[in-house]
C-alpha cells in the first residue's frame, strides 16, 4: 500500500511540475499564480503545499534539476575523446535530450528573478568546461575567458535559435551553417581591411 502512496506522490509532482511548465509558456512568470497551477493541474492548495513553499520553490526545484541534467551533458561532451564524426553523432544525442526538453528549456529561460536565471546558469557552466578543456588540451597562450566567452555565447544562441525554431536540426545541418557563418564573416573583414 505505501508503494502506491509513493507513486500517487510522484505522479502529483511530476503534474504539478508539467502544469507549471505549460504556464510558463503561455505567461510570465511574475503573472503566474499559485491558483492558476491548481486550476490547471486540478489539485487543491493544501497538495500543492506539500510539494512545494511556493512558485519561487516550485521553479527553483524545477531549475536545479535542469541545470544538474545540463551539467552532466557538457561533462559527457567536454570528456570525449572520440574523432570529429564521433563528436557529431554525440551531438545529435545532446540535440535529442534538448528537444525532449524544449518545453522547460522554453520555460525556465522565462524565469528571471535575484536566484533564478537558468539561460545565465548555463552560459556559466559552458565558459568554465570550456576553460576547464583549454587549460587541459591548449598550450598557447590564448585569452581563454574571452573565447570561452565567446565559445557560450555560440551554443547558447545556437540552442535558443534551434529550441524556437519549428525545424529539427542535427548537429551536421548546424555545422554546415557555422561554417558559412564563418566563410561569410571572414569575406566580409579580408574586404573591409583591403578597402
Amino acid at each position: 500500500m505505501e508503494q502506491k502512496t509513493d507513486l500517487r506522490i510522484i505522479k502529483t509532482n511530476i503534474n504539478i511540475r508539467n502544469t507549471f511548465i505549460q504556464l510558463l509558456n503561455k505567461k510570465d512568470f511574475d503573472s503566474i499564480t499559485v491558483q492558476n497551477i491548481l486550476d490547471t493541474a486540478l489539485i487543491n492548495r493544501s497538495t500543492f503545499y506539500k510539494h512545494y513553499s511556493d512558485k519561487y520553490d516550485l521553479a527553483e526545484a524545477i531549475a536545479m534539476d535542469f541545470l544538474d541534467k545540463f551539467k552532466s551533458l557538457a561533462d559527457v561532451r567536454f570528456s570525449n575523446k572520440e574523432d570529429i564524426s564521433g563528436l557529431i553523432k554525440g551531438m545529435d544525442k545532446v540535440y535529442e535530450k534538448f528537444y525532449e526538453e524544449r518545453m522547460t528549456i522554453l520555460g525556465l529561460w522565462r524565469i528571471r528573478t535575484e536566484k533564478i536565471n537558468v539561460y545565465e546558469d548555463m552560459q556559466t557552466i559552458l565558459m568554465q568546461k570550456y576553460i576547464e578543456f583549454t587549460k587541459n588540451h591548449v598550450k598557447e597562450n590564448y585569452n581563454i575567458e574571452y573565447q570561452a566567452c565567446i565559445f557560450a555565447s555560440l551554443v547558447l544562441t545556437t540552442l535558443k535559435f534551434v529550441m524556437e525554431s519549428q525545424k529539427i536540426y542535427t548537429a551536421h545541418e548546424l555545422l554546415e551553417e557555422l561554417q558559412s557563418f564563418t566563410k561569410v564573416i571572414t569575406t566580409a573583414s579580408i574586404k573591409a581591411v583591403n578597402k
